[in-house]
């Protein structure tokens, strides 16, 4: 399944599909989904997915809390999604933040001049203007291969067969 996005600017529309396609291959050789979310990227000049990387932590208190209610399950808010299921990729998420120094990346390009844009939010976009964007609903993309970086966000230029 992919996103949909449709993004505004400078008085221009523009349309974003983004596909859970996006992979780390991890020192030990595990595979970690990359979190994927739109921006502009200066040096591509327009809208593409990008690493959605949150703080230490951040990451380290969702694992926490998640970790937390699957111990006391009698205690999660009945309006609350609690991911107990995740609870190994959010381990293996936390240590690959411990260790990652790069800042967010283009996954088209792999440059950091990137702005992150949230659906709802107005986002400055510095020599380009305001931006608005909303999230559209969801698309089949079955078809496009998978794709893998590095930990540190560098484009692996391999395939494999998962």
């Amino acid at each position: 399944m992919a996103m949909l996005f449709q993004l505004e600017l400078a008085g221009q529309t523009s349309t974003l599909a983004i596909a859970n396609r996006y992979f780390y291959v991890l020192e030990d050789g595990s595979f970690l989904p990359i979190r994927v979310w739109p921006a502009w990227c200066e040096h591509c000049e327009k809208f593409t997915p990008a690493e959605q990387i949150f703080p230490i932590a951040e990451e380290a208190r969702e694992l926490c809390d998640v970790e937390y209610f699957a111990e006391h399950p009698g205690l999660i808010p009945p309006d609350r999604h609690t991911p107990i299921r995740q609870i190994p990729e959010l381990r293996l998420r936390n240590r690959w933040r411990a260790q990652r120094v790069s800042s967010e990346k283009c996954l088209a390009c792999g440059s950091t001049q990137v702005t992150m844009i949230w659906p709802g939010l107005e986002v400055d976009i510095p020599g380009r203007g305001k931006c608005v964007a909303s999230f559209r609903g969801w698309a089949d993309m079955s078809g496009p291969p998978d794709l893998y970086y590095s930990p540190e966000g560098d484009r692996l230029e391999f395939s494999l067969d998962r």
